[in-house]
């Protein structure tokens, strides 16, 4: 009877297969750059790269060419706005909407990849003798609201989808952000650190800009007169533009929303699923009483980036 000899591996021996070495398979620059193959890769690459953008102002100006009123009130961001309450929304709109079409600021089909959204905030002081004396504080707040509207065409609930455009999303956001900053004001109160409604992202506060000069004897120490009230030709100068932005990188699903009537050019269609952005002026020491011309004017524009493909 032969015997078998065992071959018995030490520990300082390599294993069997230890020399093999599997590699991928081999693509030559012809076959990498074929035809074929960069469609697949354009393909694959689609949702990430942007290729169409849509602003505020671009909805703002369908809207108020509208003689329709299911759109609602939605006022161009670029005109200047009085902010006449202890909070003003300046939520971008543009990352919630959008109409159906073949324009480069439309979309096609029922759903968006959204990437980037931007937005651009100035305010403007009062000048002359509307300058308050009294100190004034105002900040720039954006962030999240994490309690999304959660509408469709498909589910039937107490909001119904034809009455959702700008004017209601931003009572909507704001009734979620003022919740917190109401509580806020309380001193006496015990207002919670997690937040379950809202995510905070910046907070600015909102002075004018440092870096201008006027050689004007009117404008000398911000226009104050001999008697401590600021003169005729007083001029604060503007704010810097302040950019805020949120990253996106979600897959928007979009809903027929108001149907513009007979009058309106086309359906606007709204995003429900996910977080929304919000913008808001807050003022702790704001003054109901002051007069409207003391008050801070507002312009801002934003731009969402996406694709539809």
């Amino acid at each position: 009877m032969a015997r078998y000899k065992t071959k018995v591996f030490r520990r300082d021996m390599r294993p069997p297969t230890a020399g093999k070495q599997t590699f991928l398979k081999k693509t030559t620059k012809k076959g990498a750059y074929a035809k074929n193959r960069k469609n697949a890769i354009s393909t694959r690459l689609a949702p990430i790269r942007e290729t169409k953008k849509w602003k505020d102002s671009d909805l703002a100006l369908i809207i108020t060419s509208s003689v329709s009123a299911d759109y609602g009130t939605f006022v161009d961001p670029r005109t200047p706005q009085k902010v006449n309450a202890s909070m003003g929304n300046l939520s971008p709109m543009c990352c919630n909407f959008g109409f159906h079409g073949l324009d480069k600021n439309s979309f096609l089909g029922g759903s968006r990849y959204a990437t980037y959204l931007n937005q651009k905030v100035q305010f403007i002081f009062p000048s002359g003798e509307n300058i308050p004396i009294e100190p004034q504080e105002a900040y720039l707040i954006h962030g999240w609201v994490l309690v999304p509207l959660n509408v469709s065409t498909i589910t039937s609930g107490a909001i119904q989808p034809e009455l959702v455009n700008p004017e209601f999303l931003t009572q909507y956001i704001t009734e979620q952000v003022k919740e917190f900053y109401n509580q806020a004001e309380d001193n006496l109160d015990w207002v919670p650190k997690a937040r379950s409604t809202i995510r905070v992202l910046g907070k600015k506060l909102i002075r004018p800009r440092t870096n201008t000069r006027s050689w004007s004897s009117a404008n000398v120490g911000m226009g104050a007169g001999l008697d401590g009230y600021p003169s005729d030709g007083a001029v604060i100068p503007n704010s810097p533009v302040y950019n805020l932005s949120w990253t996106q990188k979600r897959k928007q699903h979009m809903f027929e929303g108001p149907s513009g009537g007979a009058a309106g050019p086309r359906p606007l269609y709204f995003e429900s699923g996910n977080y929304l952005p919000f913008t808001i002026v807050y003022q702790p020491t704001f003054d109901t009483d002051s007069y409207e011309a003391s008050r801070l004017s507002v312009v801002s524009d934003s731009i969402v980036y996406y694709s539809d493909m």
